[in-house]
């Protein structure tokens, strides 16, 4: 269910994967333009997705070994990565190839955790004993500057999501901060990372891939809605590719040289020898495009590795200050991760600061 949150950006979907493909993780749809897989209802839906995840983890499982009748036969085609150690390990490389993943399933699964215990009855041991866990209700003076829970849930989701929340969030978002089950900080990462890495974290590193700069924060919030809305991201490289920016940046070359310039530009190190023949031959030869190219490095798991700190600090302060992280910012924040601070400590620094205050004074 956490990883369903995740993959529909907590079931808002998208045009390219309605919520009627009853699609709960993509299955199918991929930046490349294949077509997303449908399904007749919900149940059928989800146990499509347990079984890809099935596969995933056991080498050994066949269709005849499901509990139920197979549902999308590229179950077959599934390369199994064996079992992590944990669950929490369920990205790093081993499901997923994004180096967040785990963290973004792991953050939503503790929430959901949270906030069943401080709403409802929570069993103990004793598997007939229940306690009822007592409620907090904070001062008003927490969600400053907003005069509610309700008015901050709002402005998060116009901040780090580009858009309007809707009844359902306001609704979630307030009960698990008035419940004291998160803080204002720890809510604002959650949305960092959840749907702001599905379609707001890719779009500043597309900049930084084909740019070399961030977004403005219009064209950060321009982008982060078309991205959610369905938009692939080759499609909104291609409004950057005739650019004269792109064009100053990589024009002008041939294949091999614009495959030197994308290890160069984007990775920040000179290609390794096949690696840049492989993807020369593979422009060359029409497999892929200059707009494919771009996403994949973009995209690559050593580009979301080197740029994260950027990338996440540009999502907070490009959406809450309206302007881009600068370089003290960004060193002070990669000090922070490297000893285990979580995004909580940058989105409430952000959102303690006098520069957002005065935003809304």
């Amino acid at each position: 269910f956490a990883q369903s949150i995740v993959e529909t950006g907590y079931f808002g979907f998208s045009t390219r994967v309605p919520g009627s493909f009853n699609n709960f993780s993509g299955l199918g749809a991929v930046d490349g333009g294949s077509s997303a897989a449908q399904f007749p209802n919900a149940r059928t839906g989800v146990r499509a997705q347990i079984q890809h995840l099935r596969a995933y983890a056991d080498p050994s499982v066949t269709s005849a070994k499901l509990a139920n009748a197979l549902v999308d036969p590229r179950f077959d085609l599934v390369a199994p990565k064996g079992k992590a150690p944990t669950w929490e390990q369920f990205g790093n490389g081993i499901w997923a190839t994004d180096p967040t993943y785990a963290s973004k399933v792991l953050s939503i699964y503790q929430q959901i955790l949270s906030y069943a215990g401080a709403t409802g009855t929570t069993t103990t041991t004793s598997p007939t004993t229940t306690t009822t866990p007592t409620t907090t209700t904070l001062p008003s003076t927490t969600w400053a500057p907003f005069a509610s829970a309700d008015a901050l849930v709002a402005q998060a989701h116009r901040d780090l999501l580009a858009r309007e929340a809707t009844d359902a969030e306001r609704a979630f978002g307030a009960s698990v901060l008035t419940g004291g089950v998160l803080t204002p900080g720890a809510y604002l990462a959650s949305l960092v990372a959840g749907e702001g890495a599905a379609h707001a974290q890719p779009v500043a590193r597309l900049y930084l891939a084909a740019l070399g700069r961030l977004p403005d924060p219009s064209g950060m919030g321009y982008w982060t809605r078309r991205h959610a809305a369905g938009w692939p991201l080759t499609q909104i490289v291609d409004q950057i590719l005739g650019s004269n920016e792109f064009d100053r940046r990589f024009g002008g070359t041939t294949d091999h040289d614009f495959v030197d310039q994308l290890y160069r530009n984007i990775l920040d190190r000179d290609g390794d020898p096949s690696g840049v023949d492989y993807w020369t031959r593979r422009l060359t030869g029409g497999q892929i495009g200059r707009t494919g190219l771009v996403v994949q490095f973009s995209e690559s798991s050593e580009h979301l590795r080197t740029s994260q700190v950027q990338t996440e600090a540009s999502v907070v302060y490009l959406g809450m200050l309206r302007r881009a992280p600068d370089p003290s910012v960004l060193s002070w924040w990669a000090t922070k991760k490297a000893s285990g601070s979580g995004l909580d400590v940058l989105t409430s620094l952000v959102l303690g600061s006098s520069a957002y205050q005065a935003r809304f004074s």
